[in-house]
């Protein structure tokens, strides 16, 4: 069996229950406000031989980028513009599962 590609562009149908899926990670009120209202689209790039991936999240409000590798550890940062609203950076491992 052949692994997908996931490129392609997405956009934001639906976020139920979103707004309590941020309370709970304890994102603050305003940014949670912001984030809400938001209808973000990726757009992914996927090299399906070595597992290297773009995402570019684009919003009204502000676009972010992140490079990874599939099955790899790399630290998830918005970056210093988002820095004094929330602050955190995540250690994140993204893995596809193949069936």
């Amino acid at each position: 069996m052949s692994k997908p590609n996931y490129a392609g562009i997405y956009n934001m149908v639906s976020q139920d229950n979103f707004e309590e899926y941020l309370a709970a990670l304890d994102v603050n009120y305003a940014l949670r406000k912001v984030v809400c209202i938001l209808k973000p689209s990726k757009h992914i790039e996927h090299d399906v031989n070595s597992g290297k991936m773009k995402i570019k999240t684009v919003t009204t409000f502000r676009n972010f980028d992140m490079d990874f590798t599939l099955g790899q550890e790399f630290t998830e940062d918005l970056g210093p513009d988002l820095g004094p609203v929330d602050g955190r950076k995540c250690q994140v491992c993204v893995c596809a599962c193949f069936f």
